[in-house]
């Protein structure tokens, strides 16, 4: 599934727009519930029952994702908004990822070609941000990634077009998982785990992937561990993501591992590419 800023490409031939406000609430105290295994099943029980529609229909148009984001900046009806995401408690912040994340691999899963993103700059729920709470940032010239931009990033770096079936061993119903061919090549796969849990577990490589592969590993934790989901910032391998100095994109290379599980951290995004030797993929070529 590709990942589009949304107003390059308005002339979609089908566009799953839902009104956000209709299935999300962001009432204090209820927001933490988009990060929990209910939520994401509805999510995902939507982009199969609407791709399941079209087809009915069409065999063949694409279905893109339009704006369906939990990303109004409003709560409780309001809907003035003094800055990106000012009013809700997950907007433009690490929590957020966790919701994108699932979705991206569960649309994909159920046949969803494209996921279109409002916006880059500019709007109420910016991938980058100009201001938090209505002041000014002060990164590197008044800009700052949101945690969403990172998992995006990284997202349309190591994950390829075609999905492939996963079974991943332990962490029970706190471990999400996913599986792409990895982009730009045949011979390895990046799995897309997600623990909504609140302890950390260790889950097992699938058995597509041999035993003693070097694994490259991009945990992503919130930057602000006492915040949880309500932090700002966000953690690639333990180590808090903001622009150098010159404006430039800080280091997201992976860490590497060697071994057939994988720790997940509590409430993380964790991307995992796994070669599978000197051979290929049968599905990914």
């Amino acid at each position: 599934m590709a990942v589009y800023h949304f107003p390059h490409h308005l002339s979609v031939p089908v566009s799953d727009r839902t009104s956000t406000a209709s299935v999300f609430s962001f009432t204090t105290g209820t927001y933490h519930f988009l990060t929990c295994s209910s939520a994401l099943d509805a999510t995902a029980f939507n982009a199969v029952a609407i791709v399941a529609a079209v087809r009915k229909v069409n065999q063949n148009v694409p279905v893109w994702a339009g704006e369906i984001a939990p990303h109004i900046g409003s709560s409780n009806g309001n809907t003035t908004n003094t800055g990106n995401c000012s009013n809700n408690k997950l907007c433009g912040r690490f929590g957020s990822v966790i919701w994108y994340a699932d979705a991206m691999g569960s649309k994909s899963r159920a046949g969803v070609a494209g996921f279109a993103r409002q916006d880059l700059v500019g709007a109420s729920y910016a991938l980058i941000n100009t201001s938090i709470l209505g002041e000014p940032t002060t990164a590197v010239g008044g800009f700052t990634p949101s945690p969403d931009y990172y998992l995006l990033y990284l997202w349309q770096r190591l994950v390829g077009a075609r999905v492939l079936d996963v079974t991943i061993d332990g962490g029970g119903r706190s471990v999400r998982a996913y599986a792409f061919c990895t982009r730009g090549t045949n011979s390895s796969a990046t799995l897309v785990l997600i623990n909504i849990g609140a302890s950390s577990v260790c889950v097992g490589i699938p058995s597509f992937v041999p035993s003693g592969m070097n694994l490259t590993v991009f945990s992503l934790t919130a930057g602000d561990s006492t915040q949880g989901i309500e932090s700002w910032d966000i953690q690639l391998n333990g180590k808090i993501l903001s622009l150098q100095e010159n404006g430039m994109l800080p280091d997201l290379s992976g860490a590497k591992l060697s071994g057939a599980s994988v720790t997940l951290e509590s409430t993380s995004v964790t991307i995992v590419v796994a070669p599978v030797g000197d051979g290929t993929l049968p599905a990914c070529v």
